[in-house]
């Protein structure tokens, strides 16, 4: 519910937030999310060579008003084409409210860290991200995606290092 806020302070709390996710105002998904679809779920086709072990996302859903403050869960499920779960991640216990539609942004590693029980497939030809709230999976108007690069990832991520979701794959 923060109104007030000028474009290039959105800007900038989008691309250099350090936070697990953040919520703000907003009635369409920004031009940096370069994958974006109606709906809850997004299809990605991949080039050979985007992906490496350390990819790493960054997602954000329009979200239709939500005016009961209540706590939340949203989630988003990756999966490869032939629909096996890549990695998931859930954001437990989220207190929203708000009046206006609003873009609820996070970002995440696209393969499990640490993991030694999975390859991470970095040859797949597409990619699908699935995201799911408590609130109502009705409620997501749209989705967008960003797959961090390399060279996207110098200047802004090494600013996410704090990512600490509850990530399970």
């Amino acid at each position: 519910n923060c109104f007030k806020l000028d474009e290039e302070a959105r800007r900038g709390i989008i691309q250099k937030s350090i936070y697990d996710y953040v919520c703000l105002p907003g009635k369409k998904i920004p031009a940096e999310f370069t994958h974006k679809a109606t709906g809850r779920s997004i299809t990605i086709p991949l080039a050979p060579g985007t992906l490496s072990a350390s990819s790493r996302f960054k997602a954000c859903l329009l979200i239709f008003p939500v005016k009961v403050c209540r706590y939340e869960n949203v989630s988003c499920s990756i999966r490869s084409k032939g629909g096996v779960t890549v990695h998931s991640c859930e954001f437990k216990y989220l207190s929203l409210s708000f009046r206006s539609e609003h873009l609820f942004i996070f970002h995440g590693d696209l393969f499990p860290q640490g993991n030694k029980c999975h390859e991470a497939d970095v040859t797949m030809s597409e990619i699908i991200f699935e995201f799911s709230c408590d609130f109502g999976d009705d409620k997501i108007i749209e989705c967008g995606v960003q797959i961090m690069t390399e060279e996207a990832e110098g200047s802004s991520s090494r600013q996410l290092d704090s990512f600490e979701t509850e990530c399970s794959s």
